[in-house]
């Protein structure tokens, strides 16, 4: 399997931002066109509402479709 160091640096980046100081997972993918979405691992303190980062990153290219 190749490893894509732009998407791991656009995870790291993210995880940076988000988490400074502190542990967290991303997830980053290519969409067709070639742009990168990034979402990181949700889990709410209250609730069963969690997220993978993988599938926010989905949702949000779902979002974006034409």
């Amino acid at each position: 399997m190749h490893l894509d160091q732009t998407l791991v640096n656009a995870a790291i980046e993210l995880l940076e931002k988000r988490f400074p100081g502190r542990a967290g997972i991303a997830a980053a993918m290519y969409t067709e066109d070639g742009d990168i979405l990034t979402s990181v691992y949700f889990e709410p303190q209250w609730g069963s509402a969690m997220l993978c980062a993988e599938a926010g990153a989905v949702c949000e290219a779902e979002k974006l479709a034409k």
